[in-house]
């Protein structure tokens, strides 16, 4: 008797899932946590994708088996009095508009090339791109959160957004187009990515630390354009006067290794030192250093670094295809993927 093979495994309880998924016994979501426990059992990808029908709302249900070296198997099933097999997928004239003003109708083509601009920043478009592999990791790894987990997410989001009142939040919410469900789910999606990046980073955050202790340091300087002099005896009352003057000036808290340009001096300058910094066009008085932080928010900023490495990495091996723009604009974003 022939042994079924790890992809025959996947296919049938994919199937499985899917008639479960048709019958209503499994929401959406209980039927991705299933797939990907059955991926991880079988070292395959199964994602299910969920098409609604413009023409009647029914809802198609298809699942993506993938895995290395595997041909992608692509695996659907048809229950119910949905609309006819010939009829799915049929386009209706105005499903290519996007907004309607004052009678006047915009289609996507048009909203397209007004949104040519958004080439011209790879980072924001890189976004994109990042945004769908963290989703396909999350689902990857079946990654869920805890009801504490969830509680806690959503008040440190609503506290980061000053929403302390019913009346403040429902104001913020209208003001976004969001309904509480939305807000839920952005909520929901916010906590799992964090969930993701102290999953994929925790293995090189120490080792990070210990690369760049050196950068964490602050430094703390009086810098201002004009005499020097002032700047020594008065620092607070130096930089006012630049400014009065239509010079510059501040008193500033930076990050060693987040110094700007120009002002590399404060590197490695001792508390008192009074330095030229910016090309020579102002000096600079150092007022205090402090320590690296490698606990707290030294160690955030390590996880967002060595994840930022590992999303990286994902994208340049990533096969991506853009389906607007203007394919020289989109090649180019290919050559920026790093």
């Amino acid at each position: 008797m022939t042994t079924a093979t790890p992809l025959e495994d996947a296919l049938v309880g994919a199937l499985r899932v899917l008639d479960d998924l048709a019958r209503r016994h499994l929401t959406a979501d209980d039927a991705r946590r299933d797939l990907a426990a059955l991926g991880r059992r079988h070292d395959l990808h199964l994602r299910l994708i969920s098409d609604e029908e413009p023409f009647d709302g029914s809802i198609h249900h298809d699942v993506l088996v993938r895995g290395a070296g595997q041909p992608t198997v692509s695996l659907s099933l048809a229950a119910g009095p949905g609309l006819p097999w010939p009829l799915r997928g049929m386009s209706r004239s105005d499903e290519f508009d996007l907004v309607e003003v004052d009678g006047e109708k915009t289609t996507v083509a048009q909203a397209v090339a007004c949104l040519d601009a958004v080439f011209d920043d790879v980072r924001l478009m890189r976004t994109v791109v990042d945004s769908a592999l963290v989703d396909q990791e999350i689902d990857r790894l079946g990654l869920e959160l805890t009801g504490d987990e969830l509680q806690a997410a959503t008040e440190a989001y609503r506290r980061a957004r000053c929403l302390y009142t019913a009346e403040g939040t429902a104001a913020w919410l209208a003001d976004r187009g969001l309904t509480p469900a939305l807000f839920a789910r952005q909520v929901e999606q916010h906590a799992l990515v964090a969930k993701l990046r102290g999953h994929v980073a925790g293995p090189g955050v120490a080792a990070w630390l210990d690369a760049h202790a050196a950068d964490l340091g602050m430094v703390v300087a009086a810098w201002a354009t004009g005499p020097v002099e002032r700047l020594r005896a008065e620092p607070v009352a130096a930089v006012a006067a630049a400014w009065r003057d239509g010079g510059r000036g501040g008193l500033e808290q930076w990050r060693i290794g987040e110094l700007p340009a120009g002002f590399a001096a404060l590197r490695t300058a001792a508390v008192g030192d009074l330095l030229e910094v910016d090309g020579g066009a102002a000096h600079a008085l150092v007022v205090d250093r402090r320590a690296p932080d490698t606990d707290g928010e030294g160690t955030a900023l390590a996880e967002r670094a060595v994840f930022a490495d590992w999303l990286a990495g994902r994208r340049a091996a990533a096969r991506i295809t853009w389906y607007w723009g203007d394919r020289r604009q989109t090649d180019r974003l290919d050559d920026a993927r790093q």
